[in-house]
């Protein structure tokens, strides 16, 4: 069977744009599965910031050791502190014209 170069040119294009097109509408038209438990109730654990709830959950069961405070590496720890010194005020309405305050 002898078809024209144009002729396959034109069939080859039609089954990219097809293969393209069915790409295209797959990625954009399906739903997301969500799981859902024995009941058919959505799993809540997919619950936004549910890292957050266990990283909670994991911070309340920490617990601190009481002779950290008396040991010698504690008490001997210096505090190098920088008072903060008062810095002088500005205008009192900064967006009022200059010589009206």
């Amino acid at each position: 069977m002898n078809v024209s170069p144009g002729t396959q040119k034109l069939i080859l294009s039609l089954l990219i744009l097809s293969a393209l097109g069915f790409v295209v509408y797959s990625t954009l038209f399906t739903e997301l599965e969500v799981p859902l438990d024995l009941d058919g109730n959505p799993v809540i654990s997919n619950v936004v910031g549910q890292d957050l709830i266990i990283l909670a959950d994991k911070l309340e069961s920490v617990e601190i050791k009481r002779d950290l405070f008396s040991s010698s590496l504690f008490t001997n720890l210096v505090d190098i502190t920088v008072p903060v010194e008062e810095e002088v005020q500005g205008r009192i309405n900064p967006f009022s014209s200059i010589g009206t305050d």
